[in-house]
């Protein structure tokens, strides 16, 4: 009865991507399965199909929503701060790191190497825009005597690579070291002093 209603009202993907969401934050990427995901949803194990034909196409979908909701956590950060770029290199590494921090499962997912369909036109389009917040966050940062021929990008990946990097470790630390009810508090640490263009 309940996959019935599912097709009737056109609203069995969301069910599904609602459904492969609950999977993920409970056990991460490697808990997915159509098999899982059709008892979740509360549909028969042939319902997944008519919208996911194999778990690489269920993943490009999950990947698709994660991207746009770590997109959208990193810009409410910045909606919060004026346009001083240290701030808004702040607030957006805040954005970044409660992401992960709330959705484990789902940042694992589009970090963690999981096969995806990379030909997928919505899939690049969300995962650019995300990479277009860190541009436009490295952009006022100068690019210092040593920087590297590209240094806008050297810039990036500098900022990438702390906010990533922490991110990782608050997900992965057994040690204690890293409290994750404090991370914009660590990650404001850790970020070195930057010259910014005039």
């Amino acid at each position: 009865m309940k996959e019935k209603k599912a097709h009737h009202h056109g609203n069995l993907r969301a069910a599904l991507i609602e459904a492969g969401m609950e999977l993920l934050q409970s056990g991460g990427p490697a808990a997915l399965s159509i098999r899982k995901l059709a008892a979740k949803a509360g549909v028969s194990h042939a319902a997944p199909a008519h919208h996911f034909p194999n778990l690489k196409a269920l993943r490009t979908a999950l990947a698709i929503d994660g991207f746009k909701m770590f997109t959208q956590s990193m810009e409410d950060q910045l909606a919060k701060v004026d346009n001083d770029p240290r701030r808004r290199i702040l607030a957006a590494g805040r954005g970044y790191l409660y992401f992960a921090k709330e959705n484990a499962g789902l940042f694992n997912l589009i970090f963690g190497g999981t096969e995806l369909e990379t030909d997928n036109q919505e899939l690049e389009e969300a995962a650019e825009r995300a990479y277009g917040v860190l541009q436009m966050i490295a952009a006022p940062i100068e690019r210092g005597e040593k920087a590297s021929p590209n240094g806008n990008e050297s810039n990036e990946l500098m900022i990438w690579s702390l906010i990533h990097g922490l991110s990782g470790l608050m997900l992965t630390d057994k040690s204690g070291l890293i409290d994750a009810d404090h991370i914009d508090t660590i990650f404001e640490s850790i970020l070195p002093p930057l010259r910014f263009k005039t």
